[in-house]
């Protein structure tokens, strides 16, 4: 299936839609003996607004809350970076500045680009009720990722690598993330030029995607990946690449 990395609340100017990550089953509780708890609750932010131009992405809390805001792309497109990541957050109202550079700031994206801004919302003791409840993991920092192209052996004088013909994308995750994507399970999302390409439903570090380039006009291309954790937690990575088959 292809997943979609929208979890948590999705949030436009015109109001909000809630869905919540998966929860482990009264069943398993029971099994392992574990007292069933309730889910923690979502806050809501209100008087929402994002201007395209500046970056700029307002709201307003009701109370103190641990807050989680992503960029993404619509009608299925990739997660582009964390703007905030579960920091904390005092009631009244916010402004978060986005520079709408990808995470190493190496990459810009346009005004013309088709954003959504993803807001989550938690109560402060909802990390310890998560961290605490069985088979969940959530509330974490999001997990961090490599992505390499070890054929590439020229790059051009803007430093992109050059790649042509069969072209194997490497990822890998960074250490302190391997134990518990392994453990909670996760898939992987590969978009070129922001348009989704393939999808790994049980994903494995490392992993290894043959990139066929002769597919691609000769030129500069955006790879972007995903990874998404079954708890709800998403990474992302973007990098720049050159094509030259001619």
């Amino acid at each position: 299936m292809k997943y979609l990395f929208l979890i948590g609340i999705i949030l436009t100017v015109s109001g909000c839609q809630v869905t919540r990550p998966p929860a482990p089953s009264y069943k398993e509780k029971e099994q392992a003996g574990v007292q069933r708890k309730p889910e923690p609750r979502e806050i809501l932010a209100g008087s929402l607004s994002f201007d395209v131009t500046t970056g700029r992405i307002k709201y307003t809390l009701p109370e103190d809350a641990l807050v989680r805001i992503r960029v993404g792309l619509k009608d299925g497109g990739p997660l582009l970076r964390h703007v905030v990541d579960w920091e904390l957050r005092k009631a009244g109202e916010h402004t978060e500045s986005w520079d709408k550079k990808d995470a190493s700031g190496q990459i810009t994206f346009g005004s013309g680009n088709n954003f959504m801004i993803i807001i989550a919302c938690r109560p402060l003791n909802a990390r310890e009720h998560w961290n605490n409840s069985l088979g969940i993991k959530g509330l974490r920092k999001s997990p961090e990722f490599q992505m390499t192209l070890p054929s590439a052996r020229t790059y051009t004088k803007d430093g992109l690598p050059v790649v042509s013909g069969i072209a194997p994308l490497r990822i890998f995750l960074e250490k302190e993330d391997q134990q518990w994507l392994a453990e909670t399970r996760y898939e992987l999302g590969l978009y070129v030029d922001y348009v989704f390409l393939m999808e790994e439903e049980e994903g494995v570090n490392p992993f290894t995607y043959d990139l066929d380039t002769r597919k691609l006009n000769d030129g500069p291309h955006t790879l972007t990946a995903n990874i998404v954790g079954y708890d709800g937690e998403v990474g992302t990575r973007s990098i720049l690449i050159s094509v030259k088959n001619q």
